[in-house]
């Protein structure tokens, strides 16, 4: 990889130019997204945190990016790790705020509500310790002070908790009996870490640490001099992994990582040209280097289709010939009904990938690209910057490593809508082609069978409702960010009014994919505080359904007055429009392209929405289920 420079950005700094600086400040960091943990892609990373506050905050804002605080809690020196966790979070388009506790107060800082912190009003909380701040006396007890750490940091702050696993000691007493024998130093953090993952609440998350030791190396990891003279838990050419390690977290919370992979073949897949050596010639499988490297890359792929990530193909091939392979080769690892979108020819990729994002409906941001040749990532790279290319070292055996340590898929849960999102982006190929043969929309729309459930958000369907409200983007009328307190809360609340939506139709489960909600700002007043829906059911009239139940709740309230605003960000122009489509007046307008728009709810507007919802027929959630049942 070609050496970063950050001259560009000083002299766009210098001459004010912010909106082309902070482009170019995304840029740099992307490439060092692919730089090896070292001292020089530190010194860049601090680089670029400083090049950072000399932009203006509102610049950043105006630019699309999430804005979040962060606060430290230091049993370690923090400063380098938090400055390259605030750069390394620069291709997310998060800009990160954060403050720092007094050193070595962690514990004080998490049980008491600091009122320093508490004014700072975090988002989240980065409880920094780790194995030196362990007593070693009895595991049971320590797993409950810890678990009373986070539990009151989340609650005196109302914010998430990231928190590290404890890192394994580099040095053992009893040799190989170490893990054996339950008194020993490893085994006692062995038991500590799993009794936290499993035991801590939906709102603490681990940077696993452990594992960045053990995948380094204990020996290295961690500089003891540096540790001994500064307190610095990690040495200083590893910081910006542990920093990415924090980064992707951050960016999963805040809808930042990505739902898509879009795969090359040739010597991608498989080692070879399938067009010129057959699909008898191509390496993949037992027998050759090559062939178990190709096939080690596709198990690991098939992992992340599992829990949730789409594939797709872009390959410049005759179509025939690109999908023989997963036909006709017992030891190809992944087969076509893996792919929720295949596209092979000879057009240009940038282009085949605006056809994948416009057939799948996700925008071209989602996308992860992955290709051998370098001129093709290249393209990609100044054709569609929107897309993240993934660099790719030139042995094959490394592609696995190279994927993993991106990050791009980080996720901090896993649902049921996850696990089936292959089926469900594949159906909606389906529904688009009968759409095109239909002799009208509402022809369309009526030939789907939809029925939806709409209900108040309860404990069975947090989860998924707090992860919609943070990953989506797109179809999001004030893109506002929830914890999963704040939704329970929200939930419990009698002037809240919380609704979900699950869609099913011929075509199959959508699963839970819109919510709404409304905050009674009087007896007679509510406002509508997000509205957000997965793209996966666009033109479907689900948000007017969505709206319509709200009303209704708000109507059986006595509410007589309905307000509503768009907030306007880099990606959600679609629902720009969405308010005066129900109905909604516009009240006021600025010049930023905010809007506040208000509906006089009546029998009569109440009706109005309802016809606009039709052809969904709205069921319980007892009679919903039931029917997943019989499927």
């Amino acid at each position: 990889m070609p050496p970063v420079s950050q001259k560009s950005v000083s002299v766009l700094l210098a001459a004010k130019q912010f909106r082309e600086a902070i482009d170019e400040l995304q840029r740099v960091a992307r490439q060092l997204c692919n730089a090896p943990p070292d001292d020089d892609t530190l010194d860049a990373l601090l680089k670029l945190a400083s090049s950072m506050d000399r932009v203006p905050l509102e610049e950043f804002r105006a630019a699309g990016f999430i804005v979040k605080k962060m606060a430290v809690l230091p049993g370690y020196t923090t400063g380098f790790i938090t400055s390259a966790l605030r750069a390394q979070l620069l291709p997310y388009r998060i800009f990160l705020q954060t403050m720092e506790a007094g050193f070595g107060t962690f514990a004080q800082a998490a049980l008491t509500a600091d009122e320093t912190i508490s004014q700072f009003a975090p988002d989240l909380c980065y409880l920094c310790a780790g194995t030196d701040h362990l007593g070693f006396s009895n595991v049971e007890e320590e797993t409950e002070r810890w678990l009373n750490l986070f539990a009151s940091c989340g609650s005196n702050y109302g914010c998430a908790v990231i928190a590290n696993t404890f890192v394994a000691p580099a040095h053992r007493t009893l040799g190989n009996l170490e893990l054996r024998l339950g008194h020993s130093a490893s085994s006692y953090v062995e038991r500590l870490n799993a009794a936290l993952l499993q035991r801590a609440g939906s709102q603490t998350h681990f940077c696993d640490v452990n594992f960045l030791a053990s995948y380094y190396g204990l020996r290295t990891f961690r500089s003891e001099s540096l540790y001994h003279s500064s307190k610095l838990p990690v040495a200083l050419e590893y910081v910006p992994a542990y920093a990415r390690s924090l980064a992707t977290i951050v960016a999963a919370l805040y809808g930042g990582t990505k739902k898509c992979l879009v795969l090359d073949l040739d010597n991608t897949l498989w080692g070879g040209v399938v067009g010129d050596d057959g699909v008898a010639g191509i390496a993949v499988g037992p027998g050759t280097q090559d062939g178990e490297a190709f096939a080690a890359f596709q198990r690991y792929i098939l992992s992340l289709k599992k829990r949730g990530v789409l594939l797709a193909v872009a390959s410049k091939n005759a179509e025939e010939r690109a999908k023989e392979p997963f036909v006709v080769r017992d030891d190809m690892v992944l087969r076509l009904d893996d792919f929720s979108c295949f596209v092979a020819n000879w057009e240009p990729k940038d282009a085949n990938l605006r056809a994948i994002a416009r057939a799948m409906n996700i925008g071209l941001d989602s996308m992860v690209f992955v290709d051998d040749n370098p001129v093709e990532r290249e393209r990609i790279r100044t054709a569609v910057p929107e897309v993240t290319v993934l660099e790719l070292p030139e042995n094959p055996s490394e592609y696995v490593d190279a994927l993993a340590n991106s990050g791009w898929f980080e996720t901090v849960s896993v649902t049921a809508e996850d696990l089936d999102r292959t089926n469900q982006y594949r159906a909606n190929i389906e529904r688009d082609l009968l759409e095109h043969s239909a002799s009208s929309y509402g022809d369309y729309l009526a030939s789907l069978q939809m029925r939806a459930v709409i209900a108040e958000v309860d404990d069975l369907n947090l989860g998924r409702s707090t992860q919609l409200i943070n990953k989506t983007n797109q179809f999001n009328l004030t893109t506002r960010r929830y914890t999963e307190k704040d939704v329970r809360e929200m939930m419990t609340s009698p002037t809240v009014i919380t609704r979900y939506l699950k869609l099913r139709d011929r075509f199959g489960d959508n699963g839970l994919v819109a919510v709404i909600i409304g905050r009674q700002e009087s007896a007679t007043e509510l406002e509508i505080d997000s509205l957000l829906m997965s793209c996966r059911v666009l033109k479907r009239n689900a948000e007017f359904a969505l709206v319509h139940s709200l009303l209704a709740e708000a109507h059986r309230r006595g509410i007589q007055l309905v307000k509503g605003c768009y907030l306007p960000t880099a990606k959600n122009a679609m629902v720009k429009d969405l308010l005066p489509t129900m109905g909604f007046s516009l009240v006021e307008e600025t010049s930023d392209g905010r809007s506040r728009w208000a509906l006089q709810l009546t029998t009569e507007t109440l009706a109005a929405a309802a016809d606009k919802a039709q052809f969904i027929e709205s069921v319980s959630p007892a009679a919903y289920a039931a029917n997943e049942d019989r499927r």
